[in-house]
């Protein structure tokens, strides 16, 4: 007989800004507060920013949103979650809006 396994899906409505590193710190509670194996679903735009206006895109945002996905995916790993994060992706000469997993 199996056994089925239990989980819990944690959604977190955290605040979005253009600042990366704002809302990085949202994420990190939102992690810090889970537990092994559970899956954390985060608003759209949760690492980039979003709005109506997208004039805030450029370069560096680009490099910051890389380096807050990497921060995000060391933060999974070490809590043992799962984690579904929205985020605008720079693809060459485009930004993207895209689903991250880690």
């Amino acid at each position: 007989m199996m056994v089925p396994r239990s989980w819990s899906v944690a959604v977190a409505q955290i605040p979005v800004s253009w600042e990366v590193e704002r809302t990085l710190r949202h994420v990190r509670a939102a992690i810090a507060r889970c537990q092994a194996g559970d899956l954390l679903l985060l608003p759209e735009g949760a690492l980039s920013g979003y709005g109506p206006d997208l004039s805030p895109l450029d370069d560096s945002r680009a490099e910051a949103v890389n380096r807050a996905a990497d921060t995000v995916a060391a933060l999974a790993e070490r809590h043992r979650v799962h984690v579904f994060c929205g985020s605008l992706i720079r693809d060459q000469d485009a930004w993207w809006n895209a689903a991250l997993y880690f």
